[in-house]
């Protein structure tokens, strides 16, 4: 749409259309080379800086930052979800002690269990602090809806304006 806002008839046609990939119904993922020659594109595009380093007097600040912002993130993450039959497990592991990558395992009001599995775009703090309007997010629209095509749009549809431009999540929710 031209405001940007997804309808749940939009995510059944991304997912018909997923679905009829030549790859996806051979069961194939892309090629290695592919994935890299796509990847090279996206990177050349982006044309972004990278911060200065930081000096050795700074090392030790930064450090304890770290450390506080892992604890932050790690106990944000959601305690997972019993359910009779199943057994559940989830191992997340940050490279650099805070990331993009984040999780939601809930169980919605109607007794289903809500499991999501994103990736902001970025790394470091910046995805870290993404994450946790994601997560926030996420937790508030899974309490009043438990039709996950509605959850997802209304999901995008909030979380879109506190993004930079230029920045997305990858999720898979079921």
């Amino acid at each position: 749409r031209p405001d940007g806002k997804l309808t749940p008839r939009t995510v059944w046609q991304m997912a018909q259309r997923l679905a009829s990939c030549p790859h996806a119904r051979a069961g194939r993922m892309h090629d290695m080379q592919e994935l890299l020659n796509r990847g090279r594109a996206f990177g050349a595009a982006q044309q972004t800086t990278a911060p200065a380093p930081a000096t050795r007097a700074d090392q030790p600040e930064l450090d304890a930052d770290l450390a506080q912002a892992k604890t932050v993130q790690q106990h944000m993450l959601s305690d997972i979800p019993k359910p009779q039959g199943y057994e559940l497990a989830v191992h997340l592991s940050p490279h650099a002690g805070v990331a993009g990558d984040f999780y939601e395992v809930t169980t919605l009001k109607d007794g289903r269990i809500f499991i999501a599995l994103g990736d902001v775009s970025g790394h470091g703090m910046q995805a870290a602090l993404v994450v946790a309007t994601a997560l926030k997010t996420l937790r508030f629209v899974a309490r009043s809806t438990s039709d996950l095509s509605e959850l997802v749009c209304r999901f995008n549809d909030e979380i879109k304006p506190d993004l930079v431009p230029g920045q997305f999540i990858t999720l898979f929710a079921a």
